[in-house]
């Protein structure tokens, strides 16, 4: 699984040849892909979601793709990991499944 910062990444390499200004999607796989998933959006940057998270989520909508987002947080922590915006179109279309079991890997 990829995060949001590798997969833009990823499309950056991908297109390499030519000079980052002429990457038209550095996102464009994150956003055609069947099912996406992206999992500890907490280790994310907060300025790296600026806008990009947003404009993606409305890209997978637009084209009725499923997408899921994990996180080790509560619920309540949402609009703070991912911003208002973003939080607010999961809210419209999605849901919240807290998965409270303990942790795999502390005794």
């Amino acid at each position: 699984m990829l995060g949001l910062a590798d997969a833009a990444l990823l499309a950056w390499r991908q297109n390499s040849a030519r000079p980052e200004a002429q990457v038209e999607d550095p996102l464009g796989d994150a956003s055609t892909c069947g099912v996406l998933i992206l999992d500890e959006l907490q280790e994310q940057a907060p300025a790296f979601f600026a806008g990009r998270l947003t404009q993606l989520l409305d890209k997978r909508y637009a084209g009725l793709r499923p997408t899921i987002l994990a996180a080790n947080a509560m619920p309540e922590q949402l609009e703070e990991l991912i911003g208002a915006s973003a939080a607010s179109r999961l809210q419209e279309v999605g849901m919240v499944l807290e998965l409270a079991w303990p942790s795999f890997r502390e005794p």
